[in-house]
């Protein structure tokens, strides 16, 4: 299916960033879901463009966003940054994004876990809020939150993923909606 041919020109994302073999791309896998993989080689097939990612899947430039690395100089990096979305995702692990961070609320959330260390944490609920995007709070042996997502997210189970993430070990309950 691989067929390689020099490429005269950069290839670009969907935001066209330049392409270059060894960059960190977000796309979907074949079973849809997210990941980041990266970029082995700048391919063709059939006169088509596409890239040969390391976990063997092809998609074509537009299909991909280019993401840096955090650090930078990681082989595997946790946490990657998409300076046009502005947002951080990860933790990677197997591929599968589990967050995804936009940069004004990372500061609001490792605040909020530095403020919630300080008291313990009986469990933590999930819930849908009003306008439909799902949150998690942490609640204090007391009955008092004492840490909440600053914003809601798309998926539920990004949420329960960061939940599980900041406190591990502690119950995670699913509530009604808001």
């Amino acid at each position: 299916m691989t067929t390689s041919e020099p490429v005269s020109s950069p290839w670009c994302d969907e935001n066209d960033t330049a392409l270059t073999e060894g960059d960190w791309v977000l796309t979907y896998d074949l079973r849809g879901r997210i990941v980041i993989e990266r970029v082995n080689e700048l391919a063709y097939d059939d006169g088509a463009p596409f890239l040969a990612l390391a976990n063997g899947d092809d998609p074509s430039p537009s299909e991909v966003t280019k993401v840096v690395p955090y650090p930078a100089d990681a082989e595997e990096p946790d946490w990657f940054h998409d300076s046009v979305g502005g947002r951080w995702v990860g933790p990677v692990g197997d591929g599968t994004i589990t967050v995804e961070i936009f940069g004004d609320e990372l500061a609001s959330l490792l605040a909020a876990v530095r403020e919630a260390a300080d008291f313990p944490v009986d469990h933590v609920q999930l819930f849908t809020d009003a306008a439909g995007e799902h949150r998690w709070r942490a609640i204090a042996r007391n009955g008092q939150v004492v840490a909440g997502s600053g914003e809601g997210y798309r998926n539920a189970s990004h949420a329960r993923t960061m939940a599980e993430r900041l406190f591990p070990g502690v119950e995670i309950r699913d509530e009604v909606e808001l």
